[in-house]
């Protein structure tokens, strides 16, 4: 009775998990409206309504638009009373990023923190890393956070989601942050959830310029040992790598029916990764952040973690009590989900400011 509690719970925390792995995909974010063009017309071949094209594009008559008018698909600017998020495109291996850059409203030279998502999620996690955002920037930081390839508004397949791209796109992110010249350079932290905590590693461990590093529940095993859980154990892993190295890719349907085209690239990144060896190097202040219910990644992992930044100046570990991998970011517990992000913040403005 007790084995079949734990299955169930691990397949329910896993079910949470890849809720938010379909992938809405849009083709563009601003169209040239052509002789004819209704909103309507328009809105449906986009994968969105009118109502909210009006609301974006602030129409006073959504049936009147006009032909070489510009229609938004997102907000590009959204201004709040403490903060300002713009909605930007950033060039990265040839292909437009999509991503959110929010800083105060208030203010300059602020420190910037570059926030990277979990597998299969988005730049926003469900609402759980826009409302990190917010609390960075009401507290003086600066933000920067990316959608990976093949998940959020992304236009690329999952097949392009791999460790070598995804790392590349940080970079690329880190450095469009840079060029902005409200931001402080010499004072920069990385923060990674899930596959985001394993690149976030990469990162500090290749990137001098990371001052201070946070992260939720981190993919941080040596080798693919991290990914055996979301595909089903290892051998249905071994299954679709051998697959992958013979056909060049592997389709996965994860347990919420989602599809996933996994490149012989994102297998052998997984394989030849070692986090645990290369954050040995890193010498600055970590937090780690992890809940005590989580069945993906669990208590060995979060000690091995740990254990692995031996020239680190300081590491610390929050344990958030009640929550598993999502941090109550999926499963409605916003107390949950408060206490993981005021954990990183208050970790970031004493490490940064």
């Amino acid at each position: 009775m007790k084995s079949t509690k734990k299955k169930m719970s691990l397949i329910l925390s896993i079910m949470l998990i890849t809720a938010l792995w379909v992938s809405p995909v849009m083709a563009e974010e601003v169209y040239v409206v052509q002789p004819g063009d209704v909103l309507w017309k328009i809105a449906e071949d986009h994968g969105t309504t009118w109502e909210k094209l009006a609301e974006i594009n602030e129409l006073d008559n959504p049936h009147l638009i006009f032909a070489g008018q510009k229609i938004n698909f997102i907000t590009p600017v959204v201004i709040e009373e403490n903060f300002i998020a713009e909605n930007i495109e950033i060039m990265s291996r040839g292909t437009n990023i999509p991503a959110v850059f929010t800083y105060p409203k208030e203010g300059s030279n602020f420190p910037l923190v570059v926030m990277a998502h979990g597998h299969g999620g988005s730049k926003d996690e469900a609402g759980g890393y826009i409302n990190a955002a917010k609390a960075f920037a009401e507290n003086g930081i600066a933000t920067i956070r990316m959608d990976f390839p093949g998940c959020g508004d992304s236009t690329e397949s999952f097949y392009h989601n791999s460790l070598t791209n995804m790392m590349l796109d940080i970079d690329a992110s880190l450095e469009y942050a840079l060029t902005q010249n409200m931001v402080n350079e010499s004072k920069i932290g990385i923060f990674g959830y899930s596959m985001g905590g394993r690149l976030a590693m990469l990162s500090v461990a290749k990137e001098p310029r990371y001052d201070a590093l946070a992260l939720w529940a981190p993919a941080a095993t040596n080798g693919n040992d991290s990914m055996h859980v979301f595909m089903g154990g290892k051998e249905a892993f071994e299954g679709y790598n051998t697959e992958a190295q013979n056909e060049g890719m592997s389709l996965f349907t994860t347990l919420w029916g989602s599809e996933q085209l996994l490149s012989k690239q994102f297998f052998d990144d997984m394989t030849e990764s070692k986090p645990l060896d290369e954050v040995a190097s890193y010498t600055g202040p970590v937090l780690i952040v992890n809940g005590d219910l989580d069945p993906i990644i669990d208590r060995p992992v979060i000690d091995a973690a740990i254990a692995g930044f031996t020239s680190s100046s300081d590491v610390q570990n929050h344990v958030v009590v009640g929550a598993d991998h999502g941090f109550g970011i999926f499963s409605g517990q916003p107390e949950l989900t408060n206490e993981a992000i005021k954990a990183v913040v208050d970790f970031m403005v004493e490490n940064l400011k």
